[in-house]
């Protein structure tokens, strides 16, 4: 049977799984702070989760969204969108 994720994986999950062991193949220098870090927004009281939450070799938080699809990609980028700027 097929993987359904790039061919290599059975779903979402497991490839979050693998990312967040695997940072430096999105960029060298790269730790993982979190996997499913929730968010809160005091500002819309929208709320939600980043699939990982790293940060790169300068300190800078890094937001990982794994999506298999077009679709789910724009309303991944919805969800961000609506984040209120927190540091």
């Amino acid at each position: 049977m097929a993987k359904s994720v790039l061919g290599l994986f059975d779903d979402e999950r497991e490839l979050t799984i693998y990312l967040s062991k695997n940072l430096h193949l999105i960029e060298p220098g790269m730790t993982l702070v979190a996997t499913n870090y929730a968010v809160a927004n005091n500002v819309s009281g929208a709320s939600g989760s980043f699939d990982i939450l790293a940060l790169d070799q300068f300190k800078n938080k890094v937001i990982i969204e794994v999506k298999r699809s077009d679709q789910a990609a724009r309303q991944a980028l919805h969800e961000l969108s609506k984040g209120g700027g927190e540091n």
